[in-house]
This record gives C-alpha cells, structure tokens and sequence, in this order.
C-alpha cells in the first residue's frame, strides 16, 4: 500500500512543473487555510522562487544548501502572506 497523499501522487505524476503546484494548493483550499481567490498567484509565486533558485545554483550565484535555506525561508514567509 502506497503511504503518499494523494495529493502528493498527483503533484509527482504531473508531466507540467507549474501545473505540480496546483495539486498542493488545492488542498489548501480545500483545508480552508487559503482562499480559492488566490490559489493561482500562490501557485505563480512559489514557481517563480523555484525557478529563480534553480537559475542561480546553475549559474553558481549559489550554494545548493543555502538556496535550500533560502527557499524554505521564502516558503514560509509566502504562505504565512497567503493565509486565512
């Protein structure tokens, strides 16, 4: 038996990196801690902190672990932006 969350085999099974996102958010909806209003533009942000980090580690602008750091740190502070 597959322990995952269905959200998560959804999120992983999606060919669409931007589309991964959506599977997550809905849940948060649906949980009640964001409103339905502003999935997309939650979704567009925490690609576009993703995208720019992976940028910069390619590009050698930074280490792998402090982009690690730094993401969670946005992370964190992005949805404490969006929440309920």
């Amino acid at each position: 038996a597959n322990s995952l969350h269905p959200a998560m085999l959804a999120m992983i099974s999606e060919y669409d990196i931007h589309n991964r996102g959506n599977y997550l958010i809905s849940d948060c909806v649906k949980e009640g801690l964001i409103d339905e209003k502003d999935a997309e533009e939650l979704n567009d942000r925490i690609y576009l902190i993703y995208e720019g980090f992976l940028m910069r580690i390619t590009r050698g602008d930074v280490h792998f672990d402090e982009a690690l750091e730094k993401t969670d740190q946005y992370m964190e502070h992005l949805f404490q932006s969006y929440k309920k």
